[in-house]
């Protein structure tokens, strides 16, 4: 009898270890084999009682032969269900043998994977790659954190990621911001200028994911960083390419409108001067005749210019400008340029020419040249509407040519001065003296090819001073 009651001890005390086990180890099985158990304890704890009860009876009545039965059938009873018992501990502690096998095989595909995944992390150089903790400060650094950032793990591990931003951003509490949005969100993505180690900035991409606990406490912040600064810029290359082609169209529409504007003008002139002169010619005074002669022919100048600046802008936006130097005799050439350009001038303007140096003997493109010199002389005479004296002042050296031209004229607003040069603008006080704004573009063009420099002097009702400075050889 005492035999079977340490029996059942020793098999409830294995039946409590192998249930502790269980549960450190498998919670989801913890209720069916409680329940087994429990049944398991409740029986042994049955039987001890029983078994101490019929101690104490065998003690006073050991000789009666009922006793004897009734104990007999209780320890059947007990070793049957001892072995019940024994057999299911068997079959429980098979299948926890079973489950534990596979959970160790599960344990080593895990650990494998995540030693598979660092590896990946680690190696990787095209992503950086690095976890902060709650407070933003590094804890991890991989290679490709390294290539990009140019820092080694050992240098910024332990620093706050705050120092990868530019001023305007940390001064704004962006890097904050972004941690709380991420803490919020669960993951936050966007692109902007960071920091390397020497300075210099790149174009991001980050990507922010916050890391959790199972209980969801926060564990810190999970970061990977590309760097896309190419792709960057070929946007703002994209970007600048779609501007200048709307600024282009823009810009054809109005040279467009300007030129047939212009057109427009002469074109009127010259019609109206041939009606008179096809219907009243027999009628009209010979001075009337001479004048409307002279209409029609400073007309046809004014739209042979205009296709001039056309046929040039034409030319230099097609790369097709070509610039032929050649030795030409420059004091000659300004003197019989002013003489044609007087001739159509007038009497209200007087060109006076003056030469300072030996310019005898230069390396010029005499057809640029022409073009350059004709439009600064003709802007001086026609924005001076009053009339008066344009000087043109000619000095050279054995290095440059040095032309100035001066006029006492209407003058250019300090505003309009640095646009000067750009196609299709014109000075606000022009007021209706007719232009296309092409003129000083031209010039400022082929100037460019002698590798010369331009530049304006002007002061608002006072005139106007435009000096060029175009190289004697090349």
């Amino acid at each position: 009898m005492i035999d079977n009651f340490w029996l059942a001890i020793a098999f409830l005390v294995g039946g409590i270890f192998s249930f502790l086990l269980t549960s450190s180890i498998w919670q989801r099985r913890q209720q069916r084999l409680r329940e087994q158990l429990v049944e398991t304890v409740r029986f042994a704890t049955a039987v001890m009682r029983r078994s101490v009860t019929l101690a104490k009876s065998d003690t006073c009545y050991r000789t009666g032969s009922r006793q004897r039965a009734k104990r007999q059938q209780i320890e059947g009873e007990l070793t049957s269900k001892l072995k019940e018992c024994d057999r299911q501990l068997l079959a429980i502690d098979r299948e926890l043998q079973s489950e534990l096998a596979l959970r160790q095989l599960a344990d080593a595909k895990q650990q494998e994977s995540e030693t598979n995944f660092r590896y990946l992390v680690e190696t990787v150089k095209d992503y950086a790659i690095y976890l902060l903790d709650p407070q933003g400060y590094i804890v991890t650094w991989n290679a490709g954190a390294e290539r990009i950032k140019g820092y080694t793990a050992e240098e910024i591990i332990g620093q706050h990621f705050s120092r990868f931003y530019v001023d305007e951003d940390i001064e704004c509490g962006h890097p904050d911001y972004e941690l709380i949005l991420t803490e919020a969100q669960g993951r936050y993505e966007e692109e902007g200028w960071r920091l390397r180690k020497d300075g210099s900035v790149f174009w991001a991409n980050v990507v922010t994911i916050s890391r959790r606990d199972r209980d969801g406490s926060l564990k810190g912040f999970c970061r990977v960083i590309h760097d896309v600064t190419m792709r960057k810029q070929a946007e703002i290359e994209i970007r600048n390419a779609l501007a200048q082609e709307k600024e282009l169209n823009e810009l054809k529409s109005r040279f467009i409108s300007m030129t047939s504007h212009e057109f427009r003008t002469p074109l009127a002139t010259i019609l109206s001067s041939a009606e008179l002169l096809e219907y009243y010619a027999d009628k009209l005074p010979p001075a009337e005749k001479s004048e409307l002669f002279g209409q029609i022919g400073t007309a046809t100048k004014r739209m042979t210019e205009l296709l001039e600046d056309v046929l040039a802008i034409e030319k230099a936006e097609s790369g097709k400008l070509q610039f032929n130097p050649a030795t030409l005799d420059l004091e000659k050439f300004c003197q019989n340029l002013v003489s044609e350009m007087q001739l159509t001038a007038g009497n209200k303007h007087q060109i006076f020419f003056t030469n300072f140096g030996d310019c005898k003997n230069v390396f010029m493109d005499e057809k640029l040249l022409r073009h350059i010199l004709s439009n600064l002389l003709s802007n001086a005479m026609k924005y001076s509407p009053q009339g008066g004296i344009v000087k043109f002042d000619l000095d050279c050296n054995d290095r440059e040519a040095i032309f100035q031209i001066q006029d006492s004229g209407i003058g250019i607003p300090l505003e309009d001065q640095a646009k000067l040069f750009e196609s299709f603008h014109r000075g606000r006080n022009v007021g209706n003296i007719s232009g296309t704004g092409l003129g000083l573009f031209i010039v400022k063009t082929m100037v460019d090819l002698h590798k010369g420099k331009i530049s304006v002097n002007s002061q608002v009702g006072f005139g106007t001073t435009f000096t060029a400075i175009v190289p004697c050889k090349f």
